[in-house]
């Protein structure tokens, strides 16, 4: 059949697509003004760049950049009951306190943890909770209880920026609220 050859080359055909998204979504185009081809321009423009980055994971979102950036550390801990009362204690990778490879590696569960903490995301957390239950099970003392504990602080801004902390703020998540909790019946 001769028609497009791009569906012989998928890989291409995903290469072709991610650089027409990232020069779609960087062309202004009829993006100034309040007429009708403005408003489309920038719903198509957003639209087709968006789908891409999403499908593939590589949207990251803006929440970190101004003008509004986040004044908050969060985490989150997942602390696993054994039968014989043995607690485990699962927190969130901190990317800066591993080798950037591994970093790399980790990012997506990373991300993962750090999305399952939002109210949003009720729905994934028995599951959650069931994942991590599957992963630190052992049939001779099974987990019988895990909580999912939120944890964060509010990043302070030093009065001198030159001025040195007593130790990483990153460390500093003071304040905690378990949002889910199981327990085996």
């Amino acid at each position: 059949m001769k028609g497009i050859k791009v569906l012989k080359y998928p890989l291409a055909a995903l290469y072709i697509g991610v650089i027409f998204s990232i020069i779609a979504w960087g062309i202004p185009l009829f993006n100034e003004g309040d007429h009708p081809l403005a408003r489309l321009g920038k719903s198509w423009q957003k639209h087709v760049s968006s789908v891409p980055f999403r499908y593939l994971g590589l949207w990251q979102g803006w929440a970190m950049f101004a003008p509004n950036p986040s004044k908050l550390n969060l985490g989150i801990e997942i602390i696993l009951e054994h039968q014989d009362r043995q607690i485990k204690i699962i927190s969130m990778p901190r990317l800066s306190q591993m080798p950037k490879w591994e970093a790399y590696k980790r990012e997506r569960h990373r991300k993962f943890l750090g999305n399952l903490r939002k109210d949003s995301q009720k729905a994934t957390w028995p599951r959650a909770a069931q994942y991590f239950r599957g992963l630190h099970d052992d049939p001779q003392n099974p987990i019988v209880r895990i909580d999912l504990i939120r944890k964060w602080s509010s990043v302070k801004i030093p009065k001198d920026p030159k001025a040195s902390l007593d130790r990483p703020q990153h460390t500093y998540l003071d304040k905690s609220y378990m949002f889910y909790s199981w327990e085996k019946q």
